[in-house]
């Protein structure tokens, strides 16, 4: 009788390996989520993820504002509303894997770029929200929000800088590897 339940233990076993095998494949969403957020690629989700973040908070806390008061934050809605849906817009096309099927575009230097001119333009428009932060002391404007998107700009340049290091070093690798 040892035996027969030992016998049962193991196909239990493998009878739920199967069953999770089946639940794996079936539910193909839900296994695309977590195949995005597993260890070897938690980096890249991280650093794919920041600038959307740090990008929709600046446009949200300078849009829920009056900021055409003063006009040197338009073009800090524009920066923060164009990076933030180009990139929005690059990052399905990495989680759809639909750059692998468009070989032609050099994917690397293309973020390379991307993120480059990001980070400058996203410099450009912290130095911007930092500047306009005296007429909201003077004129008692929406003061804490323009604060926060100063530091929120000053944050998404940051992580589009670092998405520009590592789009270089991995461009560098596959240069070093032929």
């Amino acid at each position: 009788s040892i035996v027969v339940v030992h016998e049962d233990n193991y196909s239990l076993r493998k009878e739920r390996k199967r069953t999770n095998q089946n639940c794996w494949e079936t539910n193909s969403s839900f296994q695309l989520v977590l195949f995005f957020f597993l260890p070897p690629h938690a980096l890249m989700s991280v650093l794919h993820l920041q600038p959307q973040v740090f990008g929709l908070l600046v446009w949200t806390l300078i849009g829920g504002t009056e900021y055409l008061h003063i006009p040197a934050l338009g073009w800090v809605m524009f920066v923060s509303v164009f990076y933030w849906v180009l990139t929005v817009i690059l990052f399905l096309i990495y989680l759809t894997m639909a750059h692998t099927r468009i070989p032609q575009i050099p994917w690397t230097i293309l973020g390379i770029c991307f993120n480059g001119s990001a980070s400058v333009l996203y410099l450009t428009a912290a130095v911007i929200c930092a500047i306009s932060l005296n007429v909201a002391i003077r004129e008692r404007y929406y003061f804490i929000s323009w604060v926060a998107s100063t530091i929120f700009a000053s944050l998404a340049m940051v992580s589009y800088a670092e998405n520009t290091v590592v789009n270089f070093k991995s461009w560098r690798s596959k240069s070093e590897e032929t």
